[in-house]
């Protein structure tokens, strides 16, 4: 099959705060070894040369559009109007400071043309500091497995694989899916998604780098950020699981577990610490009723009890006791 690939990414002021690197991800993409594709580029507002740079490659390769948003509207509204402009049934985001994989698209696609019963594709959460050199080692056989709702959904939960880029997806998960969300917050969408599809197919091999720079967003204005990631955390599981599936309970307590345990060290000023540590003791106010409530098999509640309470709870909450007295 010879499907059209839509790939689509927002682009905000990237060339100013990384120099070369939006240049180097749209090379990744021309380089791709499946050819049938389609590029929509939103310009989101940027007051930079992204811009122009999206401009020209549009003018290089037929295959790339650019669209423009006159003001900076946010990650996930660029996101939007890019899907709405893709003409493609199978869809890919990418965010434009990553690369791909050379056979990224071609291998995703040999895979879903494959399983014409799934309708994701995901490849493992890879993260490569900007300095360090990336080798792409050519993948004959892809090693891969394919998974139901549940499975899917757990094993997202539990990695944190929860980006919407890195994913082939057939576009109509995502044609009622709601975008609005004031944050970059992949969870929210990918949540949508994943309740929309019944299959999938989990990719073993690296197709995807997501590639981490000192000014990137998720490493800047963290106190900010990681406190309204955990809130929107929670009101995604009430809008999309809670009392829906109750089988996903368990796997999201522990990302939110996580997602507590790790937030407090990204907190950069006292008044913000102590908001967090009211959050954290009502997360531990949560007893062996509520894991329960999943009807997952009793060892794995079991063990998400053990990691939630014995013994790096304990050593943890000592540790932020600490810091108020």
């Amino acid at each position: 099959m010879n499907d059209l690939v839509s790939i689509f990414a927002g682009v905000y002021n990237i060339e100013s705060r990384y120099p070369g690197a939006l240049e180097q991800f749209l090379e990744s993409i021309r380089k791709q070894t499946y050819t049938n594709i389609e590029v929509i580029l939103v310009d989101d507002g940027s007051t930079d040369n992204s811009a122009a740079i999206c401009d020209k490659w549009a003018q290089m390769d037929n295959r790339f559009h650019v669209v423009r948003h006159d003001t900076n509207k946010t990650i996930n509204k660029a996101r939007e109007t890019g899907f709405r402009h893709c003409t493609g049934q199978l869809v890919f985001n990418a965010d434009p400071d990553d690369l791909l994989h050379p056979q990224a698209i071609e291998i995703q696609h040999a895979l879903l043309s494959e399983h014409p019963d799934c309708q994701v594709v995901m490849g493992v959460l890879v993260a490569i500091y900007q300095d360090e050199e990336i080798n792409f080692i050519p993948i004959d056989q892809p090693n891969y497995e394919l998974a139901d709702q549940r499975a899917s959904m757990e094993k997202m939960l539990r990695s944190g694989n929860f980006t919407l880029w890195n994913k082939l997806l057939r576009r109509e998960l995502l044609e009622t899916i709601d975008w609005d969300v004031t944050k970059i917050n992949d969870l929210h969408l990918t949540l949508q998604i994943w309740l929309n599809a019944s299959k999938f197919i989990h990719l073993n091999d690296t197709t995807y780098y997501w590639i981490q720079r000192e000014l990137s967003q998720s490493r800047t204005n963290r106190s900010e950020l990681t406190i309204q990631k955990f809130d929107t955390l929670f009101m995604d599981w009430n809008r999309y699981i809670g009392g829906k599936h109750p089988e996903h309970y368990a796997s999201f307590l522990y990302r939110a577990y996580v997602m507590a345990t790790s937030g407090f060290d990204n907190l950069s000023n006292d008044k913000n610490k102590k908001v967090w540590y009211e959050k954290l003791n009502e997360f531990y106010k949560l007893t062996w009723n509520d894991y329960i409530r999943s009807d997952a098999p009793l060892r794995e509640k079991a063990a998400f009890w053990w990691v939630a309470h014995f013994p790096r709870h304990k050593t943890f909450i000592s540790r932020i006791k600490a810091f108020f007295t």
